[in-house]
């Protein structure tokens, strides 16, 4: 019993370690030029995270993360209409309802998922700081259930970080902090 407690112990570890390259690196994707940059490096991170999940027997996270990466490849590639988005929906509705094993926080990845992919582009740099708050406080739930304490804690973070960019932004611009460019 005590051999299996260990490695329960040592899986959650290295799983917030690499959890914890995947945050940097999704700190990182907000700060390079280009999208097609950040993409990549976003792509990388899902991977990270996506492994870190699945050790944490997070099976909903982990496939959400990859579905992540296959929208990022056909918006990069000019495909990601609408068909295509509806049909990553509903991957990602089959892929939770097939691989959930924590009950309706097992849904929250895919929620944040629906979020991202139909809300992003309406209300301009706000918009997307409010799509992200509130699909972080999802996944925060969703890591702390997992033991994905490193996740959780840049979960925090980025929430507050949002918060103050958008107090920065409408500071700064007023009312056009809404208009998308």
């Amino acid at each position: 019993m005590e051999f299996l407690q260990e490695t329960l112990t040592s899986t959650v570890a290295i799983a917030n370690g690499l959890s914890l390259i995947g945050c940097i690196l999704m700190v990182l994707s907000g700060s390079v030029k280009g999208e097609r940059n950040t993409l990549r490096i976003q792509n990388l991170q899902l991977v990270i995270l996506g492994i870190a999940n699945f050790m944490l027997t997070g099976y909903t996270g982990a496939a959400i993360n990859a579905i992540g990466i296959a929208r990022n490849l056909l918006y990069r590639a000019k495909k990601l209409t609408m068909p295509v988005k509806i049909a990553l929906i509903a991957v990602a509705a089959l892929a939770t309802y097939l691989l959930n094993n924590a009950g309706i926080v097992g849904w929250f990845p895919t929620l944040t998922m629906v979020l991202f992919t139909f809300l992003l582009g309406f209300g301009g740099v706000i918009g997307i700081k409010v799509i992200t708050i509130v699909a972080q406080i999802l996944w925060a739930f969703y890591d702390f259930h997992y033991r994905n304490y490193t996740a959780f804690a840049f979960d925090l973070i980025t929430v507050c970080s949002c918060i103050v960019g958008i107090y920065r932004n409408y500071r700064l611009y007023g009312k056009k902090a809404f208009q998308t460019e």
